[in-house]
């Protein structure tokens, strides 16, 4: 199967698989399936990008040609056992492949304010990858004899590793630089949950929830860099190798107040989540610990119309760990212009969102009618802090770095409006959104907020003249405005427009 797709070029993706289910016995049924992936992508890229500060413009045009194929085996199975009337047990284990092969070249030219401030630079990356994962989930349910009340244990535990070969080539008029870099990560992690339900009435309509979640993940991390000269002669850069291991971990405990009724269905809680994040690094020297505290509310409330019309609001939170590479506090200088460095001092992000809906769903006349509102806002964002300074070549340089910040929310309406005619020979539909972006960036260590506005709107139709004949014409518009407020250019609005047909 090839597929086009704006974002990520032509995929050629071919796949086979097999299911398997089979009930062993009236109590006992065993069900799986494996799968095989072959994915090759082939992508032209042609970019122009805009690095904003406070006095000056830097322009990056880059043309990049690249091609990854990657081959996937997935193993997945499911062991149901219903050992009475009172007990469940199911364990479901799985085990993955993954092997990747890359390549890509890619020329990019800096100007700044519009004068050259770099010479045309050429990068060639060719990168190996395999990554085995195994784990699995236990999960337990018993009933109690009194109606309502419930005790669940849900246990996951996965094993990832993952090895990374690569080789990146730098090329300009005035430099040459080659360097390898072996990563091997191995990374186990387990999830604990046990949630307890207690009937407040004879009727089982409200409850108490009482639930415990304990999360660790561990990180084990090596990087070895090698500078390669033209002769292929291979020395260990012992600056950009690194041994780094970090761990996370959160307990959370929830207590929720349940009410289910047959139009009307509500809870509303809270999460109690403390948070530690260790990192150490023995070739640096450096070890760090960070701990958070976190008090998250979490309320839903469903209202069901008819069979058809529904409308909910909720509000969520979770904590976002960082990334292997926003923590790793060696330098990555593969590409010289473009450096980035992690900071092990990084804390987790805590995510709260706010999510309504309204639906109505016809489905005898195929009236559609669907709409959603949500914000989130992020505490303690991860977010970049863009340098630059003039290397010994006379060079511009632009390093990348990571920070915590406040700040950053998000706002999303969206509509969809379908309605069928002429015995559905005939549907029409309409959409559209509306999101707005409070970005936060720091820029020469001075912080930027970036007031990003997204307006668009869709109309499309289906048609259908015969059994065998569906036509599926469409056109939508997009509006994107940006703007920046530490820039003290003119034009510190960036406006763009799209049709697509």
């Amino acid at each position: 199967r090839s597929t086009n797709n704006s974002n990520n070029g032509i995929t050629n993706l071919s796949s086979v698989g097999i299911n398997y289910r089979d009930d062993w016995s009236k109590k006992l049924a065993s069900y799986g399936s494996y799968s095989y992936a072959n994915k090759n992508n082939e992508l032209l890229n042609n970019t122009v990008q805009q690095n904003n500060y406070e006095t000056e413009l830097i322009l990056n045009t880059q043309n990049t040609t690249s091609n990854a194929i990657t081959n996937n085996h997935r193993l997945n199975w499911n062991l149901e056992y219903k050992i009475d009337s009172l007990n469940y047990l199911k364990i479901s284990p799985n085990v993955s492949y993954v092997v990747g092969d890359a390549y890509s070249t890619s020329d990019y030219l800096l100007t700044t304010n519009g004068v050259n401030s770099s010479p045309k630079t050429n990068v060639a990356t060719r990168s190996e990858s395999n990554a085995p994962t195994f784990g699995g989930t236990v999960l337990y349910n018993h009933r109690f004899l009194k109606k309502g009340r419930n005790i669940s244990l849900n246990i996951t535990a996965n094993g990832a590793s993952n090895n990374q070969n690569t080789d990146v080539t730098t090329t300009s008029t005035a430099a040459y630089q080659r360097q390898t870099q072996s990563i091997k990560s191995n990374t186990p992690n387990y999830t604990s949950t046990i949630s307890y339900l207690e009937p407040l009435n004879a009727a089982s309509t409200s409850f108490v929830e009482l639930n415990y979640t304990r999360y660790y993940a561990e990180y084990n991390n090596s990087r070895i860099t090698k500078d390669v000269d033209q002769a292929d002669l291979a020395v260990i850069n012992s600056a950009l190798s690194n041994n780094y291991d970090y761990s996370f971990a959160t307990d959370r405990i929830g207590l929720n107040y349940r009410v289910n009724q047959k139009r009307y269905n509500y809870y509303i809680g809270a999460i109690v989540q403390p948070s530690i994040l260790t990192g150490e690094s023995k070739t640096l020297n450096l070890s760090t610990r960070n701990t958070g505290f976190d008090v998250i509310p979490g309320a839903r409330f469903s209202y069901n119309f008819s069979k058809t019309r529904s409308f909910n609001i909720g509000i969520f939170g979770k904590s976002n760990e960082p990334t292997y590479t926003q923590l790793q506090p060696s330098i990555d200088q593969s590409n010289p212009q473009f450096p980035v460095q992690g900071n092990p001092n990084l804390n987790a992000e805590l995510n709260q969102q706010l999510r309504m809906r309204y639906n109505n769903f016809n489905f005898d006349k195929g009236d559609v009618l669907f709409t959603m509102l949500s914000a989130s806002y992020t505490r303690n964002k991860i977010i970049t802090n863009t340098t630059k300074y003039t290397n010994t070549a006379g060079d511009i340089v632009q390093q990348t770095n990571y920070l915590n910040a406040d700040g950053y929310y998000t706002v999303t309406g969206f509509y969809l409006l379908s309605k069928p005619f002429d015995e559905k020979k005939y549907v029409f539909s309409i959409n559209g959104s509306i999101n707005y972006n409070n970005n936060i960036s720091y820029s020469e260590n001075q912080k930027n907020t970036g007031k990003n506005w997204i307006f668009s709107q869709g109309f499309s139709a289906q048609i259908n003249p015969n059994d065998w004949l569906e036509i599926n014409p469409g056109i939508s518009y997009t509006y994107n405005v940006n703007n920046n407020d530490l820039l003290t250019q003119t034009n510190t609005s960036v406006s763009t427009w799209a049709y697509t047909f």
